[in-house]
This record gives C-alpha cells, sequence and structure tokens, in this order.
C-alpha cells in the first residue's frame, strides 16, 4: 500500500504542464490564424486595388481613343503637341480632358507619343500614334499601351464606278452630288428631315467618276431649263486616273473585318436598322451565296462600310452616312416613292464586268467628307495592346 500511494503521489501537479502546453499550442495556433487572415486581407485588398487602378488605366484608353477619333482626318500633330503647339514642353501628348482624371476611387493619367516612324517624335505621317494610360487607386498602379491607328477613307468622288461598260441611269428627282454636304442635324431622320447643309468652302468631288466611259441615260449635267441632276468638280469624270480600281476596292473589301455578315439567302430583304448608327459606325457584310441580290426595305438608317456582293435593290426611306461598295459585278437599283439619300460615297467594282447605277423617284448620293468620318472610324481603332504593372 506504500508503494502504491508513493505512486501517485509523484503525478501531482502533471496536469498543469499539459495544460500550458496545449496553450501554448493554442496561442501559436491563434497567432499563426490571425497572421494568415491578416495577409489574406492584405492579398484581396492589394488585388482589388490592382483590379480598379487597371479599369482605370482601361478608362483612359478609352477616352484617349474617343479623344483622338474626334480630330483625326488631320494627323495627330496636333495632338503630339499639345495645346502650346511647341514641342518639349510639359503638355506634348495631353489631349483635351487634362492631364489626371478622376475615376471612381483613384485617377487616370493619359499621353499620346508618336511611334518614331520617321524619326520625328512630334510630326505624324503614318496616322499611328501609342496611347500610354496609367491608372492609380491608393499606392496601386497600372499601365496600358495601345497603338492607335487611324484608317482613312479616299474616294474619287460621290459616285465611283469601275469596270467594264458602266451605265448611270437618273429618272424622277433623282441626283449625285460631288459637292461636300454636312451630314443632317438629326440621325434619325426620314424622307426630307433628312436633307443637309453644304460645307462651306469645301471643295467639290466630281459628282460621277468612272474608269471607263459610261453609257449616261438621263444625266443633267448642267442647268438646262432649270434642271440639274448631277453636280461635282467636274460633274462627270471619266479617265481612269483616280485612286480606286476594282482590285483596290476589292482588296479593301476584303481587309474589312465585319460588325455583321447577312447572307440574302436566309434575309433577301432587310426591313430593319442592322447597318449601325452615327455614334456606333460599323461594318456590314451582305453575301449573297444563291444570286438573287438584296432588297432593302423601309425606314432604315444606317452608318459606317456596308459591303453588297451582288444587286442591290432599295426601296422605301433609307438614309445612309458613310461608305456603300456594291461587288461582284452588281447593279444598284433605287425604285419607289420613298427618299433614298446616301451622304459619303457610293462605289461599284465591276470585277471585269458590267456595272449599272440606276437611280429613280427622289433617290441621292452626296457626297459629304463628313459621313466619311464614320466610315473611317469604323475601320480605325487599336492595335498591340499590352499591360504593364508599375
Amino acid at each position: 500500500m506504500l508503494n502504491i500511494a508513493l505512486k501517485f503521489g509523484n503525478e501531482k501537479g502533471f496536469v498543469l504542464p499539459v495544460g500550458l502546453m496545449f496553450l501554448a499550442i493554442i496561442a501559436i495556433l491563434g497567432t499563426t490564424a490571425v497572421i494568415i487572415t491578416t495577409t489574406d486581407l492584405k492579398i484581396g485588398t492589394n488585388y482589388k486595388l490592382s483590379e480598379q487602378a487597371f479599369y482605370a488605366a482601361e478608362a483612359g484608353i478609352q477616352r484617349a481613343t474617343n479623344a483622338l477619333k474626334a480630330g483625326t482626318s488631320n494627323g495627330f500633330d496636333d495632338e503630339l503637341l499639345g495645346t502650346d503647339g511647341n514641342p518639349g514642353t510639359s503638355d506634348d501628348g495631353i489631349l483635351s480632358f487634362g492631364s489626371s482624371v478622376s475615376f471612381g476611387d483613384g485617377t487616370y493619367a493619359v499621353q499620346v507619343t508618336d511611334n518614331n516612324d520617321d524619326g520625328d517624335l512630334f510630326s505624324d505621317s503614318d496616322k499611328k500614334v501609342i496611347i500610354t494610360s496609367t491608372g492609380t487607386v491608393n499606392n496601386a498602379s497600372k499601365t496600358i499601351k495601345a497603338i492607335y491607328y487611324y484608317r482613312e477613307v479616299d474616294v474619287d468622288g460621290a459616285l465611283g464606278i469601275y469596270g467594264n461598260n458602266p451605265t448611270v441611269e437618273l429618272s424622277g428627282a433623282s441626283e449625285i452630288d460631288g459637292r461636300d454636304y454636312n451630314v443632317p442635324p438629326d440621325f434619325d431622320c426620314s424622307g426630307s428631315g433628312c436633307t443637309a447643309t453644304l460645307a462651306g468652302g469645301a471643295p467639290a468631288e466630281p459628282g460621277i467618276y468612272a474608269e471607263e466611259a459610261i453609257t449616261p441615260v438621263g444625266l443633267i449635267t448642267d442647268e438646262t431649263d432649270n434642271k440639274q441632276n448631277v453636280f461635282g468638280d467636274p460633274p462627270v469624270k471619266e479617265d481612269g486616273s483616280g485612286v480606286g480600281s476594282v482590285s483596290y476596292w476589292q482588296n479593301f473589301a476584303n481587309s474589312l473585318t465585319p460588325d455583321l455578315t447577312v447572307d440574302s439567302a436566309s434575309e433577301s430583304t432587310i426591313t430593319e436598322n442592322i447597318f449601325g448608327s452615327r455614334d456606333n459606325p460599323q461594318i456590314t457584310i451582305i453575301t449573297d451565296s444563291v444570286g438573287t441580290g438584296t432588297h432593302v426595305s423601309g425606314t432604315i438608317d444606317g452608318a459606317g462600310i456596308l459591303v453588297v456582293n451582288g444587286d442591290l435593290q432599295i426601296t422605301g426611306t433609307f438614309h445612309f452616312e458613310g461608305l456603300i461598295i456594291v461587288m461582284s459585278g452588281g447593279d444598284l437599283v433605287v425604285t419607289g416613292t420613298g427618299r433614298s439619300i446616301t451622304y459619303g460615297s457610293v462605289v461599284l467594282a465591276g470585277s471585269g464586268v458590267s456595272s449599272e447605277v440606276d437611280y429613280g423617284g427622289h433617290a441621292s448620293i452626296r457626297y459629304s467628307s463628313q459621313a466619311l468620318l464614320s466610315a473611317a472610324d469604323s475601320i480605325s481603332g487599336l492595335s498591340s495592346w499590352r499591360e504593364r504593372e508599375l
């Protein structure tokens, strides 16, 4: 009995060190959990700030793109030099919205620089510039660089008709006008509401340009009995010296990336507004897999570039701003009592066969450099986009 008592007596106080050991382990685990949680929170916060900075930088790229679209027809020299027009100053490459703009919980800073294609950083020769946008939120920063390019649309007149044996016929109150027009005040217009004023002092283009002599039907090129339906400088030009040709326009059309493709086999008659708008010009390509042609009917507005393979017939009230290209030897026929009016230019590329333009009723083609900007906007944009973290 004595030995048993001594044995149990030696175990007195054993619970205390065990309890202290467990308390130490729990304290270590708790501290570790706090450290891990705090680290995760910091990582999450940094990631969130980094994402916000990235979105701010993206917003700067988009803001710069919109600003450049508004004034690129004369190149980028003004943007590279800044408001003071002098190189090597603090406002070089600063756009109209300023050097730093608040966005969400941070800011973005944008600068435009030349891509140094010609050795002169303040003279643009290829209509390409580099946009650098840095978004900053708290201590997080992200930088995005992108090349913005502007692609011009160069035409030979209000109507350019290429290929062999072209025919142009005008009847009724139809007209083809090479004088430079503004676009209508309201894009969503119809009929007489789509009339617009002449651009003051702007030079005129040929009303009709053709590589070869055309077969004219009903064309009145000077004022006769108070009537004239072809205007321009000159009204008709037939000499093959233009910038375009059948192969030029074929290559141009094939280089386009469409926003919308429609096949006349499934939609031979188009009655909806699917051709873009002034605020969002688009590239629309109509294919003609069954050779039946395309019919556009109803009250329709559009802007950008419309490429039609095969015949195109327009009836109703049609208003388009930009460039219409009729390919594959297709004919363009406009009839009906509604008013069809195109501001910009119309091109027929006959691919070695005869093409015919037949405008009747109250239909018009009016050259408009302003409308052709919609066409240019639809094929200009960003390339070589990349992100760099500061």
